[in-house]
C-alpha cells in the first residue's frame, strides 16, 4: 500500500469539505475510493465537517497521517527494482511498436531479475498509458477553467533589451470559451501563480475547478497516480476557493479546449508578427482576447464566447476574495548548529530544540514562517537583501542569551553593582579600540559566577592598581587566590593621579599561557 503524503491527505479532505464527491476526488487525484472513504471517516471522528476552513483541514490531516502510518508496511520489492527505470519505461511506452514484453526484455538485459507479470503490473499501476478516444464534454457555466503554457519563441526583455525565451500562459473558461492570454519569461512557481491571479482579475471571478497540465510549477510530481499539489499552488487554490485538477500524463485530449487554444494563439498572435518587446506583445494579446477571439462565433455553440460569458458564465463564477494574495515561496531547510536556517540567501533563527531537524520555510513578501511537522514554530520579518542575519535572542538557551544580551551599557550597570573597582576596570576595557572589547568585558564579568562578586571586586582593585586589565590576568589572580593579597603601597582610585611607584610588581606577574574561554 502506497503511503500518502500529508499534502495528499489534506487535498483529499479539502475537496471533500468543499463539496466534491468521492468519485470525482478519486478520478482527479488517482486515489482509491476506499482509501478516500477511510480518510473521511477518520476526519469525521476528529471533528471534521463540510465547510471547515483549510487550517482545520491541515491540522486534522497531519494527525491522520501520524496515526495511519504508525506501523511501517513492507515495501514492494518488485516496485523498488523498477522505480529507477521509470523514466526510461515512460519513454519506451511513447515509441511505436513497443510492447510490455519488449520492455521486460530491455530491463532484463540490464541484469534485473524480475518477471514479465511484475513489469506489467508496475506499468498498469504506476504509469498506465492508454489510448483513450477523444469525446466532447459539455461543462456548466463557472464550473471549469483550463490552463497551460506554450512556447512563444524569443521576445525582447524591456529591462535588458536582450532576447529571452518566452512562454504563453493561457486560461480558457470551458463553458463560454473566453480566453485570457499572457506572455511570461519564466515557468516557475511565482510566475505560474501570478498568471492565475491576473486571469482571475481579468474574468472578474474564479471557476470552481482549474484543469492544469502536469508542469513542475503546478504539480510537483508528474506521476499519473500521484499528483502531489505544490505547497504554494495549494495556498492559491484555497485562497481563491477553486479545486486544482491535474490532467493525465500523455493524454492531451483530456484538455482539448486548451490544446486548441495554444495552437490558435500561435497562429493568430505569433505567426508572421514581430513585437518591440514582451510588453507590447501582452498589450496586443489582451486586445485580441477582448475584441477579436471573444467575438468570433464558435462552431459548437453557434454563439460568441463574449455573449455566453456575459449572459451565463460571469454570474456563475466565484467572487474574487478581498485583499491581495501574498505569493509564498516554500523551501526545505535544515536547522544548523548556529540556530539558523538559510532561506533565499538570508539566515533566520529557530529555537534550540529544533537544531538538526528538517523544516519547511515559507517566505511571503513581508514575513518568513518556519514549520516543523506541519506546525509553525517561528516567524520573522523577511529580509530581501541577501546576507542578512535575522536573529531572535529568545531562540537561544538561557546561558547563551544572557551572554548575548550584554551591551556596553549593560556591562557597566553590572560592573557598578559589583563595585567601584570593577566598574573602573570595565570602563578601561570598553575604551579599548579593539573590536573584541565587548567580549572581553563580558568575559571578566562572568568570572563572578565562578569566584563570587566580592572576590572579583578585590581582583579588579588589584588589577586596577597595576593597570593590568586583561581577562587572563584577573582570572589567574582569582585561581591562585592572590586577589586578597595586600597591595604594597596604600592605594585608592582617588590617588592614581601620580602613577609613579604604582608598579611594585611586573604587569606580567599574573600572565599565563591560558587561552581566553567565553563559555
Amino acid at each position: 500500500m502506497r503511503k500518502l503524503e500529508m499534502t495528499e491527505i489534506s487535498e483529499i479532505l479539502y475537496r471533500w469539505v468543499n463539496g466534491v464527491k468521492i468519485k470525482a476526488i478519486s478520478r482527479s487525484l488517482g486515489v482509491a475510493r476506499n482509501t478516500i472513504r477511510s480518510l473521511i471517516r477518520r476526519g469525521l471522528e476528529s471533528g471534521l465537517k463540510v465547510g471547515d476552513d483549510s487550517r482545520k483541514v491541515d491540522e486534522i490531516s497531519a494527525n491522520i497521517r501520524v496515526e495511519r502510518y504508525k506501523v511501517k508496511e513492507k515495501e514492494d520489492w518488485s516496485e523498488q527494482k523498477l522505480i529507477i527505470y521509470e523514466g526510461e519505461i515512460k519513454e519506451w511506452l511513447g515509441e511505436e511498436n513497443i510492447t510490455i514484453k519488449q520492455i521486460w526484455r530491455l530491463i532484463s538485459e540490464r541484469g534485473v531479475k524480475i518477471s514479465e507479470s511484475s513489469v506489467r503490473r508496475y506499468i498498469n499501476k504506476r504509469i498506465l498509458v492508454r489510448k483513450n478516444a477523444t469525446i466532447h464534454i459539455t461543462t456548466k457555466a463557472g464550473e471549469e477553467g483550463q490552463v497551460d503554457y506554450g512556447n512563444a519563441g524569443l521576445m525582447v526583455d524591456p529591462k535588458t533589451k536582450k532576447l529571452r525565451k518566452a512562454y504563453i500562459f493561457i486560461m480558457t473558461l470551458s463553458h463560454s470559451r473566453m480566453r485570457y492570454v499572457e506572455y511570461v519569461f519564466k515557468q516557475d512557481e511565482r510566475s505560474w501563480i501570478q498568471s492565475h491571479i491576473n486571469a482571475f482579475n481579468y474574468y472578474g471571478g474564479v471557476p470552481q475547478r482549474i484543469v492544469l497540465d502536469n508542469l513542475k510549477s503546478g504539480v510537483i510530481s508528474a506521476d499519473i497516480y500521484d499528483p502531489t499539489i505544490n505547497k504554494s499552488y495549494a495556498e492559491l487554490e484555497r485562497y481563491y476557493g477553486f479545486i486544482a485538477d491535474p490532467t493525465k500524463v500523455r493524454q492531451p485530449q483530456h484538455k482539448g479546449k486548451i490544446e486548441r487554444s495554444v495552437l490558435i494563439v500561435k497562429q493568430q498572435l505569433l505567426a508572421g508578427r514581430k513585437y518591440k518587446d514582451i510588453e507590447e506583445a501582452n498589450e496586443k494579446a489582451k486586445a485580441w482576447c477582448r475584441n477579436i477571439i471573444a467575438n468570433q462565433v464558435t462552431r459548437t455553440t453557434g454563439k460568441t464566447p463574449k455573449e455566453i460569458y456575459e449572459k451565463e458564465e460571469k454570474a456563475a463564477l466565484k467572487y474574487l476574495p478581498k485583499g491581495v494574495f501574498d505569493i509564498p515561496e516554500w523551501e526545505k531547510a535544515k536547522v544548523h548548529r548556529d540556530h539558523h536556517v538559510v532561506f533565499r540567501g538570508n539566515f533566520y533563527s529557530v529555537p534550540t530544540t529544533y537544531i538538526g531537524n528538517e523544516v519547511w520555510v515559507r517566505g511571503g513578501l513581508r514575513v518568513v514562517e518556519i514549520y516543523c511537522n506541519h506546525k509553525i514554530i517561528k516567524s520573522h520579518i523577511r529580509e530581501h537583501e541577501k546576507g542578512k542575519w535575522v536573529t531572535d535572542v529568545e531562540d537561544y538557551p538561557e546561558s547563551v542569551k544572557k551572554f548575548i544580551q550584554k551591551t556596553p551599557e549593560k556591562c557597566l550597570e553590572e560592573a557598578e553593582s559589583i563595585g567601584l573597582n570593577t566598574l573602573e576596570v570595565i570602563k578601561e576595557v570598553l575604551s579599548d579600540i579593539s573590536n573584541q572589547r565587548l567580549r572581553k568585558a563580558q568575559a571578566i564579568l562572568r568570572l563572578r559566577e565562578h569566584f563570587s562578586a566580592d572576590r572579583l571586586e578585590k581582583a579588579c582593585k588589584r588589577a586596577y592598581s597595576y593597570k593590568c586589565y586583561s581577562y587572563k590576568n584577573i582570572k589567574n589572580m582569582l585561581e591562585k587566590g592572590m586577589e586578597a593579597k595586600a597591595i604594597e603601597e596604600e592605594f585608592s582610585i582617588a590617588k592614581l593621579n601620580n602613577p609613579q611607584g604604582s608598579y611594585v610588581r611586573s604587569a606580567q606577574e599574573f600572565s599565563t599561557t591560558m587561552e581566553v574561554h567565553h563559555g
